[in-house]
């Protein structure tokens, strides 16, 4: 039984099963046309393709579906996106090439980024940068789309404010830390913060993206981009926070069946594994703990998200 078949004979969905494919009668246009795929869990509607393409039901991803039904949360809205930003897109590069030149005169910031395992080359690939502003000292990280800086976030290393530890450039698009990296991979990373990112793509994962408004959160955006990826190896922080992002936010969104999600120590982060046991140690950790479900079974996400912990 897969996990389409187990939830539809929860909720007392009658189907008819066709290959790799299930068939159920749409809720949309009450015929018996809607196919759901049981591997990739995308969805189509052949009447409401044609009739409504703009219908919910006319294809989209099983987890939508769910959605529909009130058992599962909703997509987080794309941070403060409103149809004027949409349609006037920041192109940062001026200010990313600014706080590049800020950072090689910054001895603090360069010290705040050596501390955190990362070098000059290091520095002028991820396009890190350097700023004071609001009576702090920044770090600058970039985002980029289509190879253009979309995105700013800023990370504070002083303490002279009770201003929070990040902030974000106005006009900021909401994109995924690295996601031009998703036109080349099917399997894709998905960690918890810029810096987690960087730390993996300078150990030889590239193929690795981070929300850049927090783990927890999932757009529409972001989700539009990784949904027709094949697997998904989660590496969020071992806090309940982390874990619950992993569980209800991006397994619950992108498939369970497609899912893997890996625990790290308590109180360890990528950036905090990486500095004190090394890329060895890491990829010893992750073939550890690598391993897939025979079947993306819902009753089995307890499981599927147990903790191991041999460190």
């Amino acid at each position: 039984m897969s996990e389409i078949t187990e939830y539809l004979n929860q909720k007392g969905i009658a189907y008819k099963q066709q290959g790799g494919e299930v068939i159920i009668t749409c809720p949309n246009c009450h015929k018996e046309k809607l196919y759901i795929n049981t591997r990739s869990l995308l969805y189509h509607c052949f009447y409401c393709e044609t009739i409504n393409p703009e219908s919910l039901y006319a294809k989209g991803h099983f987890s939508q579906f769910q959605e529909s039904f009130g058992d599962i949360i909703s997509i987080t809205p794309s941070y403060k996106e409103t149809p004027f930003q949409i349609k006037e897109e920041k192109n940062f590069t001026n200010l990313v090439q600014r706080y590049k030149f800020n950072l090689k005169e910054s001895k603090a910031g360069q010290k705040y980024l050596y501390n955190r395992g990362f070098d000059e080359n290091d520095i002028e690939r991820f396009n890190l940068g350097f700023v004071e502003m609001k009576g702090e000292s920044w770090i600058s990280i970039p985002a980029f789309e289509d190879d253009v800086p979309k995105f700013i976030k800023y990370r504070k290393i002083t303490n002279n404010t009770d201003l929070k530890k990040y902030e974000r450039q106005f006009g900021s698009k909401t994109i995924l830390y690295n996601q031009d990296v998703l036109k080349k991979y099917d399997e894709v990373y998905i960690v918890g913060g810029e810096f987690d990112a960087m730390m993996m793509i300078k150990n030889g994962y590239e193929n690795t993206v981070a929300s850049t408004s927090g783990e927890g959160a999932l757009t529409s955006y972001m989700y539009d981009k990784l949904y027709l990826k094949n697997n998904f190896i989660l590496i969020l922080d071992s806090d309940p926070v982390g874990q619950k992002a992993a569980r209800d936010v991006w397994a619950k969104r992108l498939g369970v069946g497609r899912c893997h999600n890996i625990t790290l120590p308590k109180d360890e982060d990528i950036n905090s594994f990486f500095l004190k046991y090394g890329a060895e140690e890491f990829q010893k950790y992750l073939e550890k703990k690598y391993h897939w479900l025979p079947t993306p079974l819902l009753p089995l996400i307890s499981m599927f998200f147990r903790q191991y912990n041999p460190y």
